[in-house]
Protein backbone atom coordinates (compact mmCIF):
# COMPACT_ATOMS: atom_id res chain seq x y z
CA UNK A 1 0.00 0.00 0.00
CA UNK A 2 2.81 2.39 0.84
CA UNK A 3 4.35 1.69 -2.58
CA UNK A 4 1.12 2.56 -4.41
CA UNK A 5 0.68 5.76 -2.39
CA UNK A 6 4.25 6.84 -3.15
CA UNK A 7 3.78 5.94 -6.83
CA UNK A 8 0.63 8.05 -7.10
CA UNK A 9 2.35 10.91 -5.29
CA UNK A 10 5.33 10.70 -7.62
CA UNK A 11 3.11 10.69 -10.72
CA UNK A 12 1.19 13.66 -9.34
CA UNK A 13 4.39 15.61 -8.76
CA UNK A 14 5.59 14.78 -12.29
CA UNK A 15 2.30 16.11 -13.67
CA UNK A 16 2.56 19.23 -11.55
CA UNK A 17 6.14 19.82 -12.64
CA UNK A 18 5.12 19.39 -16.27
CA UNK A 19 2.53 22.11 -15.88
CA UNK A 20 5.06 24.49 -14.35
CA UNK A 21 7.72 23.74 -16.94
CA UNK A 22 5.26 24.11 -19.82
CA UNK A 23 4.34 27.58 -18.58
CA UNK A 24 7.90 28.82 -18.21
CA UNK A 25 9.54 26.90 -21.04
CA UNK A 26 12.68 26.71 -18.87
CA UNK A 27 13.88 23.12 -18.77
CA UNK A 28 17.24 21.41 -18.97
CA UNK A 29 17.78 17.74 -19.77
CA UNK A 30 20.91 15.69 -19.13
CA UNK A 31 21.53 12.12 -20.26
CA UNK A 32 24.22 10.30 -18.30
CA UNK A 33 25.50 6.79 -17.83
CA UNK A 34 28.43 4.43 -18.17
CA UNK A 35 29.48 1.26 -19.93
CA UNK A 36 31.15 -1.12 -17.47
CA UNK A 37 32.45 -4.63 -18.07
CA UNK A 38 33.57 -6.88 -15.20
CA UNK A 39 35.59 -10.07 -15.49
CA UNK A 40 36.73 -12.46 -12.78
CA UNK A 41 37.72 -16.01 -12.06
CA UNK A 42 36.94 -17.11 -8.50
CA UNK A 43 38.45 -20.19 -6.91
CA UNK A 44 35.52 -20.39 -4.47
CA UNK A 45 32.09 -19.37 -5.84
CA UNK A 46 30.70 -19.13 -2.28
CA UNK A 47 32.79 -15.99 -1.79
CA UNK A 48 32.04 -14.43 -5.14
CA UNK A 49 29.85 -11.46 -5.78
CA UNK A 50 30.17 -11.80 -9.53
CA UNK A 51 27.19 -12.76 -11.70
CA UNK A 52 26.32 -16.40 -12.03
CA UNK A 53 24.70 -17.95 -15.10
CA UNK A 54 21.46 -16.11 -14.31
CA UNK A 55 23.30 -12.81 -14.15
CA UNK A 56 22.89 -12.38 -10.39
CA UNK A 57 25.79 -11.96 -8.01
CA UNK A 58 26.08 -14.33 -5.06
CA UNK A 59 25.89 -11.24 -2.86
CA UNK A 60 22.28 -10.77 -3.90
CA UNK A 61 19.55 -11.90 -1.46
CA UNK A 62 17.99 -15.26 -2.23
CA UNK A 63 20.88 -16.57 -4.31
CA UNK A 64 22.07 -20.07 -3.50
CA UNK A 65 25.57 -19.81 -2.04
CA UNK A 66 26.34 -23.51 -2.42
CA UNK A 67 29.33 -24.07 -4.74
CA UNK A 68 28.47 -25.75 -8.02
CA UNK A 69 32.03 -26.20 -9.25
CA UNK A 70 35.60 -25.70 -8.14
CA UNK A 71 36.08 -22.45 -9.99
CA UNK A 72 33.90 -19.87 -11.63
CA UNK A 73 34.68 -17.56 -14.55
CA UNK A 74 32.34 -14.63 -15.06
CA UNK A 75 32.14 -11.69 -17.40
CA UNK A 76 29.25 -9.26 -17.59
CA UNK A 77 28.42 -5.75 -18.80
CA UNK A 78 25.18 -5.66 -16.81
CA UNK A 79 26.30 -3.06 -14.30
CA UNK A 80 26.37 -0.53 -17.13
CA UNK A 81 24.03 2.30 -16.32
CA UNK A 82 21.74 4.78 -18.10
CA UNK A 83 20.03 7.80 -16.60
CA UNK A 84 18.06 10.92 -17.48
CA UNK A 85 17.93 14.07 -15.36
CA UNK A 86 15.50 16.88 -16.12
CA UNK A 87 15.32 20.16 -14.21
CA UNK A 88 13.51 23.46 -14.40
CA UNK A 89 11.69 25.96 -12.17
CA UNK A 90 13.08 24.48 -8.97
CA UNK A 91 11.99 20.95 -9.87
CA UNK A 92 14.28 18.03 -10.72
CA UNK A 93 13.27 14.60 -12.02
CA UNK A 94 15.62 11.61 -12.29
CA UNK A 95 15.16 8.19 -13.88
CA UNK A 96 18.03 5.68 -13.79
CA UNK A 97 18.41 2.05 -14.85
CA UNK A 98 20.93 -0.75 -14.99
CA UNK A 99 20.55 -4.24 -16.52
CA UNK A 100 20.24 -6.57 -13.53
CA UNK A 101 16.52 -7.32 -13.80
CA UNK A 102 16.43 -11.07 -14.36
CA UNK A 103 16.11 -12.73 -17.76
CA UNK A 104 19.03 -14.57 -19.31
CA UNK A 105 22.55 -13.21 -19.31
CA UNK A 106 22.50 -12.14 -22.97
CA UNK A 107 18.87 -10.93 -22.89
CA UNK A 108 18.73 -8.80 -19.73
CA UNK A 109 15.85 -6.59 -18.73
CA UNK A 110 16.13 -3.04 -17.43
CA UNK A 111 16.22 -2.69 -13.64
CA UNK A 112 14.79 0.55 -12.29
CA UNK A 113 17.37 1.95 -9.88
CA UNK A 114 15.96 5.40 -9.29
CA UNK A 115 12.83 7.29 -10.25
CA UNK A 116 12.05 10.39 -8.25
CA UNK A 117 11.08 14.01 -8.43
CA UNK A 118 12.50 16.70 -6.14
CA UNK A 119 10.90 20.09 -5.52
CA UNK A 120 12.93 22.95 -4.05
CA UNK A 121 10.96 25.11 -1.63
CA UNK A 122 11.87 28.31 0.19
CA UNK A 123 14.39 28.64 3.04
CA UNK A 124 16.50 25.63 2.09
CA UNK A 125 13.64 23.10 2.21
CA UNK A 126 12.95 20.50 -0.46
CA UNK A 127 10.59 17.57 -0.99
CA UNK A 128 11.42 14.31 -2.75
CA UNK A 129 9.03 11.54 -3.78
CA UNK A 130 9.84 8.34 -5.60
CA UNK A 131 12.57 5.72 -5.44
CA UNK A 132 15.99 6.88 -4.28
CA UNK A 133 18.90 5.79 -2.08
CA UNK A 134 18.36 5.40 1.66
CA UNK A 135 18.80 8.33 4.00
CA UNK A 136 20.14 5.88 6.59
CA UNK A 137 23.78 4.82 6.18
CA UNK A 138 24.35 6.72 2.90
CA UNK A 139 27.92 5.69 2.04
CA UNK A 140 28.48 2.87 -0.45
CA UNK A 141 32.00 1.63 -1.20
CA UNK A 142 33.24 1.52 -4.77
CA UNK A 143 33.59 -2.17 -5.64
CA UNK A 144 34.32 -4.13 -8.78
CA UNK A 145 31.47 -6.57 -8.37
CA UNK A 146 27.76 -5.91 -7.92
CA UNK A 147 26.65 -5.48 -4.34
CA UNK A 148 28.55 -2.63 -2.61
CA UNK A 149 29.25 -4.78 0.45
CA UNK A 150 25.66 -5.95 0.84
CA UNK A 151 25.23 -8.86 3.26
CA UNK A 152 28.88 -8.39 4.21
CA UNK A 153 28.52 -5.61 6.77
CA UNK A 154 27.55 -2.54 4.75
CA UNK A 155 23.87 -1.54 4.84
CA UNK A 156 22.05 0.72 2.42
CA UNK A 157 19.70 0.22 -0.50
CA UNK A 158 17.19 2.02 -2.70
CA UNK A 159 13.50 2.08 -1.92
CA UNK A 160 10.30 4.10 -2.55
CA UNK A 161 10.15 7.03 -0.15
CA UNK A 162 8.78 10.46 0.62
CA UNK A 163 11.50 12.73 1.96
CA UNK A 164 11.75 16.22 3.36
CA UNK A 165 15.17 17.82 3.45
CA UNK A 166 16.64 20.98 4.91
CA UNK A 167 19.98 22.35 3.77
CA UNK A 168 21.21 25.22 5.90
CA UNK A 169 22.38 28.54 4.57
CA UNK A 170 24.36 31.49 5.87
CA UNK A 171 25.45 30.70 9.44
CA UNK A 172 24.40 27.06 8.99
CA UNK A 173 26.29 26.59 5.74
CA UNK A 174 26.98 22.88 5.28
CA UNK A 175 24.23 21.68 7.63
CA UNK A 176 21.88 19.00 6.29
CA UNK A 177 18.81 17.39 7.87
CA UNK A 178 16.72 14.67 6.19
CA UNK A 179 13.58 12.80 7.23
CA UNK A 180 12.06 10.06 5.07
CA UNK A 181 9.08 7.71 5.15
CA UNK A 182 10.16 4.65 3.19
CA UNK A 183 8.51 1.45 2.08
CA UNK A 184 9.79 -1.70 3.74
CA UNK A 185 11.21 -4.23 1.26
CA UNK A 186 9.93 -7.40 2.96
CA UNK A 187 7.42 -8.04 0.14
CA UNK A 188 4.72 -8.06 2.80
CA UNK A 189 2.26 -5.42 3.98
CA UNK A 190 3.18 -3.69 7.23
CA UNK A 191 1.08 -1.18 9.09
CA UNK A 192 3.71 1.53 9.09
CA UNK A 193 6.54 2.66 6.83
CA UNK A 194 10.19 2.70 7.83
CA UNK A 195 11.30 6.04 9.27
CA UNK A 196 14.78 7.19 8.33
CA UNK A 197 16.53 10.33 9.55
CA UNK A 198 19.98 11.86 9.14
CA UNK A 199 21.75 15.02 10.20
CA UNK A 200 25.13 15.98 8.77
CA UNK A 201 27.56 18.85 8.70
CA UNK A 202 30.21 19.60 6.11
CA UNK A 203 32.89 22.26 5.95
CA UNK A 204 35.14 23.45 3.19
CA UNK A 205 38.67 24.55 3.95
CA UNK A 206 42.21 23.24 3.82
CA UNK A 207 40.84 19.80 4.75
CA UNK A 208 37.20 19.49 3.61
CA UNK A 209 35.12 17.06 5.65
CA UNK A 210 31.57 15.85 6.22
CA UNK A 211 30.27 13.97 9.25
CA UNK A 212 26.77 12.58 9.70
CA UNK A 213 24.59 10.56 12.07
CA UNK A 214 21.60 8.57 10.79
CA UNK A 215 18.86 6.43 12.30
CA UNK A 216 16.22 4.01 11.05
CA UNK A 217 13.26 2.34 12.71
CA UNK A 218 10.60 0.11 11.21
CA UNK A 219 9.20 -3.39 11.03
CA UNK A 220 10.32 -6.60 9.37
CA UNK A 221 8.97 -10.12 9.04
CA UNK A 222 5.69 -11.60 7.85
CA UNK A 223 2.63 -10.14 9.63
CA UNK A 224 0.83 -13.46 9.10
CA UNK A 225 3.51 -15.26 11.11
CA UNK A 226 5.54 -12.89 13.24
CA UNK A 227 7.03 -9.41 12.96
CA UNK A 228 10.07 -7.82 14.52
CA UNK A 229 11.06 -4.23 15.18
CA UNK A 230 14.11 -3.11 13.23
CA UNK A 231 16.29 -0.25 14.36
CA UNK A 232 19.82 0.96 13.78
CA UNK A 233 22.05 3.98 14.12
CA UNK A 234 25.03 4.84 11.92
CA UNK A 235 27.87 7.36 11.90
CA UNK A 236 29.52 8.33 8.61
CA UNK A 237 32.37 10.62 7.64
CA UNK A 238 34.20 11.80 4.52
CA UNK A 239 37.56 13.58 4.70
CA UNK A 240 39.54 14.90 1.75
CA UNK A 241 43.08 15.64 2.94
CA UNK A 242 44.40 15.98 -0.61
CA UNK A 243 42.98 16.53 -4.09
CA UNK A 244 43.83 12.91 -4.95
CA UNK A 245 42.91 11.33 -1.59
CA UNK A 246 39.45 10.78 -0.09
CA UNK A 247 38.94 8.87 3.18
CA UNK A 248 35.43 7.57 3.82
CA UNK A 249 34.14 5.48 6.68
CA UNK A 250 30.98 4.32 8.34
CA UNK A 251 29.99 2.46 11.51
CA UNK A 252 26.55 1.13 12.34
CA UNK A 253 24.88 -0.96 15.00
CA UNK A 254 21.34 -2.30 15.11
CA UNK A 255 19.09 -5.34 14.92
CA UNK A 256 16.72 -7.11 12.51
CA UNK A 257 18.11 -5.47 9.37
CA UNK A 258 17.63 -8.03 6.55
CA UNK A 259 15.87 -5.53 4.28
CA UNK A 260 18.81 -3.16 4.67
CA UNK A 261 21.22 -5.93 3.57
CA UNK A 262 23.43 -5.24 6.61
Amino acid sequence: RTFYILTLLTVGLFIASGCIIDETGDIEAEVYGRIKVDMAKDSDPTLAGWPNAAGNGNSAPGVDHAPTRDANFAITPRESRLGVKMSGSGITGVAEWDFYAGATENKPNLLLRKLFIKMDLDNGLSLLAGQDSDVFSPLLPAVLNYGWGWNAGNPGYRRPQFRIEYKGKDSLEGFLAQLALARDMDRTDHERPDIQARVAYGMEGSVPFTVGVSYVTGETGDPAVDTFDLSAVAVDFVVKPHDMIVIRGEYHTGENLPTYLA
